[in-house]
């Protein structure tokens, strides 16, 4: 664990505070494709601390705007903007063959000095919003890296084994797979189902996921020797602070 005052403080985007920050800048097209992008120093500063469960809320129209957005008008476009790239992103990845399952995780709610309870956590659109950020963010860092010729750490998704698995499983929901393992196929298959089947579609993602099997962790050497070409891998880069409404101030 960080000492609470790097976690809670130094590395936390608090508001109204100055913090020094690695800044990834994209900038994409109507399309959802990348067009340009950098990476630099700069100096972020956090206008408000915005809550994914209530802004998703407020993005679907199912709760009201959070105080901050009715005090900041100009955070709130900020918001539907983002919202919006997001989409953008989401649906090139989708194009290209990424796989969307159903996910959640328990949450402890703690209360004094002891947990209370267990509270499942899903995603929701807020959440969304930064899931396709950082993952367009990887890939810029991943590429900024390698021009400048760096030793990197890339996490690489093999081709699974167990496809023939995934065939029959997906035979079982009323689905069709090739033989040959199709990332584009089965990322249709997935959004069929969980468009004709909401209320089972986490239990048959988590089958999915443990067909698919673990990723490695392979070192890519200065110059440009590559554990892997394929198009799968991804290079991974220390978590981005998750914060909607930040922004460089220099």
């Amino acid at each position: 664990m960080l000492p609470p005052q790097l976690s809670t403080d130094l590395t936390s985007l608090n508001q109204d505070a100055d913090r020094a920050a690695l800044v990834v800048d994209m900038t994409i097209d109507d399309s959802g494709t990348l067009v340009a992008s950098d990476v630099y120093r700069a100096l972020v500063r956090n206008k408000a601390q915005l809550a994914y469960n209530a802004i998703a809320a407020w993005l679907d129209g199912s709760g009201p705007a959070p105080a901050a957005l009715s005090r900041l008008p100009e955070i709130a476009a900020q918001v539907r903007l983002q919202d919006a790239i997001a989409a953008r992103l989401r649906d090139r990845r989708e194009d290209e063959g990424a796989l969307e399952f159903a996910r959640s995780e328990l949450k402890p709610v703690v209360e004094g000095e002891g947990v209370k309870e267990l509270h499942t956590e899903t995603t929701n659109r807020a959440k969304t919003i930064i899931e396709n950020f950082m993952v367009a963010a990887n890939g810029v860092a991943a590429r900024f890296l390698t021009e400048r010729g760096f030793a990197t750490i890339r996490r690489v998704v093999k081709t699974p084994e167990r496809w023939p698995r995934i065939v029959d499983l997906a035979s079982q929901h009323g689905g069709s797979l090739p033989s040959a393992p199709d990332a584009r196929a089965l990322q249709q298959f997935l959004k069929a189902r969980r468009e004709a089947e909401p209320d089972t579609f986490q239990d048959l993602s988590l089958a999915i996921i443990k067909l698919l099997g673990r990723g490695e962790l392979r070192r890519r050497e200065r110059g440009g020797n590559r554990a892997s070409t394929s198009r799968s891998r991804l290079a991974r880069i220390p978590t981005p602070r998750r914060r909607i409404g930040a922004s460089p101030t220099s």
